[in-house]
């Protein structure tokens, strides 16, 4: 998974011409797809990983740039 997408793993991201869509969408009931995982658990644990994920992408980046 690339790093832009650690932060947004549990959300429905649109692309434009869903996002389009929804203007004309009466119903209410959406378009957007969410990422599902089996169990509330899986989905806390995927979501958990991701954000230790992310902190120690920031750290690299941190060290990278102390580093120079």
């Amino acid at each position: 998974m690339s790093n832009k997408n650690r932060a947004t793993l549990l959300f429905c991201m649109p692309s434009f011409v869903s996002g389009a869509a929804q203007v004309f969408d009466l119903t209410g009931d959406g378009v957007c797809i969410y990422n599902v995982s089996s169990t509330p658990e899986a989905a806390d644990e995927r979501a958990t990983f991701q954000d230790w994920a992310a902190v120690g992408d920031d750290l690299v980046a941190a060290y990278g740039a102390a580093a120079l």
